[in-house]
């Protein structure tokens, strides 16, 4: 009995210090590889976003423009249209995307959203009530939740499926 504890005590250590390790490590390469986001919108949660990403390098993204067919204060940052910013975004090959739902009306925004995911940038959104949203995930308090592409558009789950077919089926 006291080697099964001991087995279990230093099992639960090495966990602990494994992911302790882990999520230094993570950090560090967000913090020494940043990866260029757009920021879509020009309101208040878009500032807000584009000044936390900039006093927050942990999450590894960097605020490279915004885009917006309003004008946006005091934005010390490129401001795209909606209709120029998907080349700009691949041109600056920004990871993605982050939708902070600005004044514009949502159609354009849809269509670029729609070309991010095509082309297998990254999307993220912030919830229409940012601050009560359940939080999948956060930048400094602000919840933003991923827009997956469904999994049967992914080129791995799609030829995993057709080699379990043909070798089974």
């Amino acid at each position: 009995p006291g080697s099964d504890v001991l087995f279990t005590v230093l099992v639960l250590a090495s966990l602990l210090v494994s992911r302790t390790l882990g999520f230094w490590l993570v950090k560090q390469i967000r913090r020494r590889c940043p990866r260029r986001v757009f920021i879509a919108g020009g309101g208040p949660i878009a500032r807000l976003l584009d000044r936390l990403l900039v006093e927050h390098p942990d999450y590894g993204l960097v605020p490279a423009a915004f885009v917006s067919d309003v004008p946006v204060p005091d934005a010390d940052r490129p401001v795209y249209s909606y209709a120029e910013a998907f080349p700009a975004l691949r041109n600056a090959d920004a990871l993605g995307l982050l939708c902070a739902w600005g004044p514009e009306p949502p159609g354009e925004l849809h269509a670029l959203v729609r070309a991010c995911e095509e082309d297998r940038r990254r999307v993220w959104t912030v919830p229409r009530l940012f601050d009560l949203a359940p939080r999948r995930d956060h930048i400094w308090g602000v919840a933003v939740a991923a827009i997956h592409r469904p999994p049967i558009y992914n080129p791995v789950v799609r030829g995993s499926k057709r080699v379990i077919h043909l070798g089974f089926g």
